[in-house]
């Protein structure tokens, strides 16, 4: 995430409102990728840089026939560890960011600046005054502190 480029940068001053729930998984470096045994596919996957003494538990799925996928599986099994949150952030959708889709990666400015991943986005629309109304978006960002 630190290298690609973020959809936008959002300043603590544009959110309603804010939220967090953390959780803290286990810190896997490596996992194995096995087919079945009809096709004797076994792919080892480590993260880079690390000594791959962490293991996760072994991944056995008859759908994994090549080495791609595979590798793909497990780089999605060890990016899901360590301390991470869910960020809940409210803020209108306006002309400055329009509404944020999912998937986006953004960069969030508060008292550090921080990256996350939206991983669902809702819309709520309030009436306000004579006719005037507050369209608002809530997203859970994705938040990774390690």
């Amino acid at each position: 995430w630190n290298d690609a480029t973020p959809y936008a940068t959002i300043p603590r001053g544009y959110w309603e409102s804010h939220s967090r729930r953390r959780e803290t998984k286990p810190r896997f470096d490596s996992v194995i990728i096995a087919g079945d045994t009809a096709n004797g596919l076994i792919v080892p996957v480590q993260r880079d840089g690390s000594g791959g003494v962490w293991p996760a538990p072994q991944i056995i799925d008859r759908l994994m026939t090549s080495t791609t996928p595979a590798r793909q599986r497990g780089a999605g099994i060890l990016a899901d560890t360590g301390r991470q949150a869910m960020e809940t952030i409210s803020l209108p959708i306006g002309t400055e960011f329009g509404l944020i889709p999912k998937g986006a990666l953004l960069e969030l400015q508060d008292k550090v600046t921080w990256r996350g991943l939206v991983r669902s986005v809702s819309v709520s629309v309030a009436l306000v005054g004579e006719g005037g109304m507050d369209v608002m978006q809530t997203l859970n960002v994705e938040r990774h502190y390690d």
